[in-house]
């Protein structure tokens, strides 16, 4: 995190978590990120206050499981993602803001990825 003109930078997750491809929740008071936590086997969706507080893991991956590039819904409800398996393809899922209600939107033998949900 940093102010506009690129000064205060700080560091608003635990460097362990190792987190990448973050997303600003549309009203600005979160922000959704995936984590290759040092020594898994697994990527992992959390979310995170601005400040650093309220770091939540929203699913438990299984072993060679991934989900990856999240993002938010316009209206804050939804969070589409890219997930994988080690025998599956990558394909965009959505579930809600608190991790449950996991549907997968694209099927078949081809990989998906970069899901978006268009203009904002």
């Amino acid at each position: 995190m940093l102010n506009a003109d690129g000064s205060n930078l700080r560091r608003i997750t635990p460097m362990r978590l190792n987190a990448g491809n973050p997303d600003w929740s549309p009203d600005g008071r979160g922000m959704v990120f995936n984590s290759s936590f040092e020594g898994q086997a697994a990527v992992e969706l959390y979310t995170v206050r601005p400040d650093g507080k309220g770091l939540r893991r929203l699913r438990r991956e299984r072993e060679r499981s991934f989900s990856f590039e999240p993002v938010w819904s316009p209206d804050g409800g939804r969070i589409a993602f890219v997930h994988a398996t080690s025998r599956t393809p990558p394909h965009i899922w959505t579930m809600r803001r608190n991790g449950e209600g996991r549907r997968q939107l694209t099927h078949g033998p081809k990989p998906d990825v970069r899901p978006d949900w268009g203009s904002r």
